[in-house]
């Protein structure tokens, strides 16, 4: 019995592994999105956000990814180079620069959605610069390869130089918009019995656009629970009866109720461990399978002339947060054989009332019991705001 308590009370140095919920901008969850959130460290994360415009602040944590547009690199110019195929891709790679710098907003109104940006960006960057300039490029490099002498190669190698730049930087951003995850995520520690609001506003260089979402995540509150159900017991239920001998000659001791287990009634009391010491994964596998402390009073069912009443103490697997599994040690009242009598003895003529010798005892016990209160939801109450910490932004790009 000790060796299974110190095993479950392992369990409490065991991390609480963390969870993910997530949402799609700028759909508004219901509310609440999330009940029996598993308290501990959890996180936020905002899929489909317009990253490549704006910054999203959740919970007044700002999660920021830089929308800065970086100048074109003074360098390089046609001056006397002369071959039209890298004079074209220098050419070409100015208004494409412009086209870029006027793709992105200028105010935080009118808010622009993500898939709209993409849209846009199809029709009026990728297909008409840098499909473009990716094609120039290489015929100017081709046409670099042929000029053996400098000057002019030197200047036609600068004004390459700069139109690579506006490439680079078209493709970076592509990549960006493209490619990128569009995820503003903050991670925050849920309490049992709380309700955390996490509230996700959009913003263009520091000012709210208008559009904003709030997330309402309920946390598991069974920490304390009752449930009740049936004990099967190993302190036997003897009962104690004058009977006819099998020979015909007198009276002798009959005993009953000697099984292994005897059925009981008991109504636990769970202390349900935070605990998962399985893994997260493993634990949605098995039922939501979690461990506990189980405690309470026991009701013996029988004729037993000890007293009814006992004491259970052990510990507990539960799954579904419905059912509960315990192990532990009864303790209850044993009627043992009454004084100087043993099974099948012979009884005295006219020898009076069998009156067993009760004792305390304690024994081995099975519990299975359904949940019917959560104790914990009775004793606390209010929402607690949650205190988030941002996940490190994504590198900085164009």
């Amino acid at each position: 019995m000790k060796s299974l308590l110190l095993c479950v009370l392992s369990f409490l140095f065991v991390p609480v592994v963390n969870a993910q919920y997530g949402v799609n901008w700028p759909t508004q969850p219901a509310v609440p999105m999330a009940t029996d959130v598993e308290p501990g460290t959890q996180t936020l994360r905002v899929s489909g956000v317009n990253d490549f415009f704006y910054s999203y602040d959740i919970n007044v944590v700002e999660i920021t990814t830089p929308t800065a547009i970086p100048a074109l690199v003074a360098g390089g110019s046609t001056g006397v180079c002369v071959d039209p195929a890298i004079t074209a891709f220098y050419n070409d790679s100015q208004p494409a620069f412009a086209a870029y710098k006027s793709f992105f907003p200028t105010s935080a109104t009118s808010p622009k959605s993500l898939a709209a940006t993409e849209s846009d960006w199809a029709q009026n960057i990728k297909s008409k610069y840098i499909d473009k300039l990716t094609t120039d490029q290489t015929s100017a490099q081709m046409a670099l390869s042929k000029i053996k002498t400098d000057p002019p190669k030197s200047d036609c190698e600068g004004a390459i130089s700069a139109a690579t730049q506006v490439l680079d930087m078209l493709n970076k951003a592509d990549a960006k918009l493209n490619n990128g995850p569009h995820v503003a995520q903050a991670t925050f520690t849920a309490k049992s019995c709380k309700s955390d609001i996490l509230t996700v506003v959009e913003k263009f260089n520091g000012v709210p656009t208008g559009q904003s979402i709030s997330v309402r995540l309920d946390a598991q509150c069974n920490q304390l629970t009752v449930s009740g159900g049936v004990l099967l017991s190993e302190i036997q239920n003897r009962t104690y009866t004058s009977s006819t001998s099998a020979t015909g000659s007198g009276n002798v001791l009959s005993v009953g109720g000697t099984g292994k287990f005897s059925p009981t009634i008991t109504s636990l009391f769970n202390f349900n461990l935070p605990a998962k010491p399985l893994g997260d994964e493993a634990t949605r596998n098995l039922g939501d399978l979690r461990f506990g402390i189980s405690t309470g009073p026991v009701l013996q069912l029988s004729s037993s002339q000890a007293t009814s009443f006992g004491w259970f103490a052990g510990g507990t697997v539960s799954l579904f947060h419905l059912l509960y599994l315990s192990v532990g040690e009864h303790f209850g009242q044993f009627a043992d054989f009454p004084t100087g009598f043993s099974a099948n003895q012979s009884i005295p003529p006219g020898f009076g009332q069998l009156i067993p010798e009760k004792r305390w005892t304690g024994r081995f016990g099975f519990a299975i019991t359904l949940k019917g209160w959560d104790v914990s939801k009775a004793i606390s109450g209010g929402a607690a705001q949650p205190t988030p910490t941002p996940t490190p932004a994504p590198p900085k790009k164009p």
